[in-house]
């Protein structure tokens, strides 16, 4: 089977997106993979346009549609879809601060009859991480994220043929990396076959201004890799190329399974995700508590202003009017949205948080965890 997955960037900000998205269904149809595994097909329109351009060599299709602007993924095949599944990751991000909180980011599955049999192709798109350093705030989103995927991929296929791609927004130096490795039992296709990391995240893009990384992945579970490279990783023109992200294009055999380690060391993994999620419920606890306060203190000026707008108005009346104004408005506002963030938005992540701890705790507690190819995660 032959795979290609691209990060398309679809976001409404993104520049040149006709042209691009025109240029992209052209070349996949160049280099004619089975399945194409799409990502950031954000906004109503994008799905129908890429779904047209591509309908003839492509008459499979599933488009994840999820929250406000969709998870933006999209999954094409030559051959039968006979079943999709998707799920929702449960950290979503801040709100108010990224994009990523209105996407409903997850992972979907599609089930293909391919003429060797089945095989289960997992589309997937986490959290990014706006920051280089490992410790960043956004870790907790994509290593929560990336647990619930590989729990996601064990739960629906087992010992089946699966391949997992998409831009999973870790590298390999992060903890993102070893929780698929290790915890999900996967093998990194472009790093088995190669012995090195592509870069599919570039500072030679035009549409990027970072340093160089690898973020896109195709991973493989109870299957191996033929053959695998960077694709889509030449400009368009001077000013344009076909993404912020680089392709890969993988030839995976379904029948042969590759070598995985002999020991991995789940333990440790487990271990370090539970003190990350640790460490994250502490800060949304105090986080929450400030806003409480915050909240107290915003409602509490409007006792006070008002009674001081008394004391102007019997001088200044004018004055006194606005004051009011401002102090009712100012007030009531600021209060009622420190609120919200305490008893709405930081409590929903701080039980989504909780929960996560709680199952990492069981899994660990119970110690089944010290061969990849016999563990079983609970279902």
């Amino acid at each position: 089977m032959r795979i290609l997955t691209l990060n398309i960037w679809g976001v409404p900000y993104a520049k040149h997106r006709a042209v691009r998205f025109r240029q992209i269904a052209e070349k996949s149809i160049e280099v004619a993979p089975d399945v194409l595994c799409f990502q950031e097909v954000y906004l109503p329109r994008t799905p129908k346009i890429m779904i047209d351009h591509l309908k003839a060599d492509y008459p499979y299709t599933h488009h994840f549609t999820s929250s406000v602007i969709g998870s933006g993924l999209l999954t094409l095949s030559k051959y039968p879809i006979v079943d999709a599944a998707f799920h929702r990751f449960r950290m979503s991000g801040k709100l108010f601060r990224k994009g990523d909180y209105y996407a409903g980011k997850g992972i979907g599955l599609v089930r293909i009859q391919m003429p060797d049999g089945l095989v289960d192709v997992y589309n997937c798109h986490t959290h990014a991480q706006y920051e280089a350093h490992n410790d960043n705030e956004d870790a907790i989103y994509t290593n929560t994220n990336l647990y619930e995927a590989v729990r996601f991929i064990h739960t629906n296929s087992g010992n089946n043929p699966a391949v997992l791609c998409g831009d999973l927004n870790t590298r390999p130096d992060q903890l993102g990396y070893r929780i698929l490795l290790q915890l999900g039992n996967l093998s990194d296709s472009y790093y088995h076959h190669h012995n090195k990391y592509p870069i599919t995240y570039s500072s030679d893009n035009p549409y990027t201004h970072d340093f160089n990384q690898c973020l896109d992945y195709v991973m493989l579970r109870n299957s191996s890799i033929r053959s695998i490279e960077l694709v889509m990783n030449q400009p368009i023109s001077a000013d344009k190329a076909y993404s912020d992200h680089y392709g890969l294009l993988a030839e995976i055999d379904t029948q042969q399974q590759s070598s995985q380690p002999s020991k991995p060391d789940i333990e440790a993994v487990m271990q370090s995700l539970l003190q990350e999620v640790k460490l994250a419920l502490i800060k949304t606890e105090n986080e929450q508590l400030t806003h409480t306060g915050h909240a107290i203190l915003g409602f509490s000026t409007l006792i006070d202003g008002n009674l001081l707008a008394n004391f102007i108005g019997r001088y200044f009346k004018p004055l006194a009017k606005i004051l009011r104004l401002l102090v009712n408005v100012g007030g009531f506002g600021y209060g009622i949205y420190s609120l919200l963030q305490a008893g709405v938005n930081l409590q929903s992540r701080r039980a989504t948080l909780q929960a996560i701890y709680d199952e990492l705790k069981h899994q660990i507690d119970s110690r089944c965890l010290f061969d990849a190819r016999e563990w079983e995660l609970p279902s």
